[in-house]
């Protein structure tokens, strides 16, 4: 066979035409690197941005809720001083200027009693202002009874009893299957009997009902 007949591979133009495609794939790759760093300090900066604005937002709603806070002690602390001055101004007072300033604040000794001691649970029957009857309000419902010390009675609320007396003495207590009933005189200065006062007790000493009786 001759060397004429042999075909010779373009090996040059095969490594030019490689070489080519090489540098064109880096040049690409460079190219797009270069796209996405901008892109990528972009999104980092807007997600500065984002955290930053978080965090200022939380900080101004501290500083709100401190604000708020302090202004809640200072007006309470500036009550107080209110209420102090107030209080020297009374105890300052002398005693017939402390007793007219105090009309109309202090609860009257008719609310003291039913809202107080027996809690709204009793029907009250007045009469020019004094007790009469006193029974459980069992109409509404069920309602337990409320303790009740006939003495401490007769001289805590002495000033709304129908009868002016200067002091209250046992007379009887009897039982009678699951009640007590207490008796007491009503009696002046002179021990001259003046009228009596029925309590009307449970078992446990719960007040069920009373009632005044008055002489003549």
């Amino acid at each position: 066979m001759s060397d004429n007949k042999i075909i010779k591979f373009p090996v040059e133009k095969v490594k030019q035409t490689k070489k080519q495609n090489q540098m064109a794939t880096k040049w690409q790759q460079s190219r797009t690197f270069k796209r996405a760093v901008p892109i990528s300090v972009l999104s980092i900066f807007c997600l500065y941005i984002f955290m930053n604005s978080v965090l200022v937002q939380k900080t101004e709603e501290k500083s709100q809720l401190r604000t708020i806070a302090s202004l809640g002690q200072y007006s309470e602390f500036k009550r107080d001083v209110e209420w102090e001055h107030r209080l020297a101004l009374q105890l300052s007072m002398k005693p017939q200027q402390r007793g007219i300033a105090s009309v109309g604040r202090s609860p009257h000794l008719r609310d003291e009693l039913t809202a107080g001691l027996l809690h709204n649970k009793y029907r009250i029957e007045f009469t020019s202002g004094k007790i009469v009857n006193i029974e459980l309000a069992d109409s509404i419902g069920h309602v337990d009874p409320t303790f009740v010390d006939s003495n401490k009675f007769l001289v805590s609320y002495k000033k709304l009893m129908p009868v002016n007396y200067a002091f209250a003495k046992p007379s009887s207590k009897v039982k009678e299957q699951d009640r007590i009933l207490e008796t007491y005189e009503l009696m002046d200065s002179e021990n001259k009997v003046l009228g009596s006062v029925e309590f009307k007790l449970d078992i446990y000493g719960r007040l069920l009902a009373m009632k005044v009786l008055t002489e003549g």
